[in-house]
């Protein structure tokens, strides 16, 4: 085998091609991750989003305190929001531990 078809072969065996024949370097990854990142990702639904992949949007994206907002103690920390509307903004939502959560959501 000459050395084109083993580095061809090399490259389908370990999945760093797309279909159109694209090596995928990590240039090209950071470049294509930043093209389908948010309102550009044809999977995006805006504020039609799950309760559960919005959780998931904040975690990724709004870095939490390390202490409740409300009491003040460190401790494992919640996303709450504020207005219950759930929709995807960041400032609609504040960290709080679990006691106080579940009190602020009582209210």
């Amino acid at each position: 085998m000459s050395d084109e078809q083993k580095r061809k072969i090399a490259i389908a065996l370990t999945g760093n091609q797309n279909s159109a024949g694209v090596v995928r370097t990590p240039e090209y990854c950071a470049a294509l991750g930043e093209r389908m990142r948010g309102p550009k990702n044809p999977h995006w639904k805006g504020d039609d989003v799950s309760y559960h992949e919005l959780h998931k949007w904040l975690n990724r994206w709004k870095k939490k305190p390390r202490l409740c907002v409300f009491c003040g103690k460190e401790k494992k920390l919640d996303w709450a929001n504020i207005d219950g509307l759930y929709r995807r903004a960041m400032e609609d939502y504040i960290a709080l531990c679990r006691s106080c959560h579940v009190k602020y959501d009582r209210r």
